[in-house]
């Protein structure tokens, strides 16, 4: 019986180390998955979440509904292979509203912006799928020089 116990003991173990090199095998996969362009389908974000004291303000974007009210299409985001992206947003005219350029990086699951006109680095805990992306994190969302704004971000990868 002891016997069965170890054995099971033994196979319980390899399983959970596989499933862990299957994670980091699949994480370094990110950096190849994430060049492309991205659509954000729904934001939702938290100003000065970790404010003691602070009001709270909470926004919500959806990809549908909130842009008509806006006025502007969709976030799309372009990541390009050396390490450099381009946020922008449009009107539906398709005029370019907002450009913001930065660089990017991947610390294992962790996505790292580095935007141009900005010292503070936002970092994002990531899922990536070959079509959709995840990202959370505590980010300065409101340029106050903090990164203390809660971040959930859903996109969808443009085919084209």
């Amino acid at each position: 019986m002891s016997r069965y116990i170890y054995i099971s003991i033994v196979l319980a173990l390899v399983a959970i180390l596989a499933g862990c090199n299957g994670n980091d095998a699949r994480i370094k996969e990110y950096p190849k998955k994430v060049v492309g362009r991205w659509i954000l389908q729904k934001q939702t974000s938290v100003v000065n979440a970790l404010e003691e004291g602070a009001e709270k303000d909470t926004i919500v974007v959806l990809e549908d509904r909130q842009y008509r009210e806006l006025s502007l299409k969709p976030a799309e985001i372009e990541y390009g292979p050396e390490g450099a992206y381009l946020l922008v947003f449009k009107d539906y005219a398709d005029q370019i509203k907002l450009r913001k350029p930065g660089l990017w990086m991947f610390n294992h699951d962790t996505l790292v912006y580095m935007q141009m006109d900005s010292t503070v680095e936002n970092k994002y805990a990531a899922v990536l799928t070959d079509t959709t992306m995840t990202l959370k994190g505590f980010i300065d969302y409101d340029d106050d020089g903090k990164t203390d704004d809660a971040y959930e971000g859903f996109y969808r990868k443009l085919i084209r």
